[in-house]
Formats: structure tokens, C-alpha cells, sequence
């Protein structure tokens, strides 16, 4: 995956906030959402954007944020 467009609106919102360092449970307060819901969207975010399962799921969703985000934004 090369931008974050082809994520949903939800999955934007999730690895946003998981780039600025939101805990599970303040995101999923924030989102009116379970701490299970935010899980899973955290992990199917690492599965679309390719992320090494021996890896932490969250710090890879958050550097693939900054770095797409940037990269949209220089734009």
C-alpha cells in the first residue's frame, strides 16, 4: 500500500491516533468504540500495509502513518 487512501475512514482515525501515541483504551474512548474494536483495527492495518508479524503491530502502523502522511503532505 503506497497512501493512506485506500484505508477506510475508521482505519484513518485509528492510525492517526496511533501515530500520536493513543493508548488502545483513549482511542477507543475517543471513537466510542471497544478496546477489542480498536485491536482488531490496529491489526488489520498491519496486515494491509504489509507489517512484520515478529514486530510491534502499532509502532509499524504509526512510522507507516508519518511516513505516508508526510509524503501527502509535501505533495
Amino acid at each position: 500500500m503506497t497512501d493512506a487512501s485506500p484505508l477506510t475512514a475508521r482505519q484513518r482515525e485509528v492510525a492517526a491516533l496511533v501515530a500520536r501515541s493513543w493508548t488502545t483504551k483513549r482511542i477507543a474512548a475517543e471513537l466510542h468504540i471497544s478496546e477489542r474494536r480498536v485491536r482488531v483495527i490496529v491489526s488489520s492495518l498491519a496486515y494491509h500495509i504489509g507489517a512484520d508479524a515478529s514486530l510491534d503491530e502499532r509502532v509499524q502502523v504509526a512510522l507507516w502513518w508519518h511516513e505516508h502522511t508526510a509524503m501527502t503532505d509535501a505533495a
